[in-house]
């Protein structure tokens, strides 16, 4: 399982998902000595800090940033940010039982599968 979670928590940090306007990817670092912050906002205990410490330790330029609350309170978060467009995390979790309340805004999210999207991985890694 361990083998399938990495390449997709990968792909997600590697594209910088911002769920709505308050950011719209990874916070730009200022100066040489500066890392990118990726803010990562999960409910309940996902168990990825080891991945997070892996990933960090391959791009010593990313600092990884895990916000965890309650599922309910997580996902009301995410509804208030979407409609104030702002203090959305960089990538947000969101449990299967609530996608249908936010497919109904899918302007408010990045599409992964775009190509326009693939872009966006190459220029955080840089």
């Amino acid at each position: 399982m361990r083998g399938l979670i990495a390449p997709a928590v990968t792909a997600l940090l590697l594209t910088s998902l911002a769920a709505c306007g308050g950011q719209s990817g990874p916070t730009a670092s200022k100066g040489p000595a500066e890392k990118t912050k990726i803010v990562i906002a999960t409910f309940n205990d996902f168990g990825y800090q080891s991945l997070y410490q892996e990933y960090e330790r391959l791009h010593p330029d990313i600092d990884v940033v895990e916000r965890v609350a309650a599922a309910e309170e997580h996902h009301r978060r995410i509804a208030t940010s979407l409609a104030t467009g702002k203090g959305a995390a960089d990538i947000e979790a969101i449990e299967e039982g609530w996608i249908g309340q936010f497919k109904a805004q899918p302007d408010k999210f990045a599409n992964l599968l775009e190509p326009r999207m693939w872009s966006v991985a190459l220029v955080a890694r840089s």
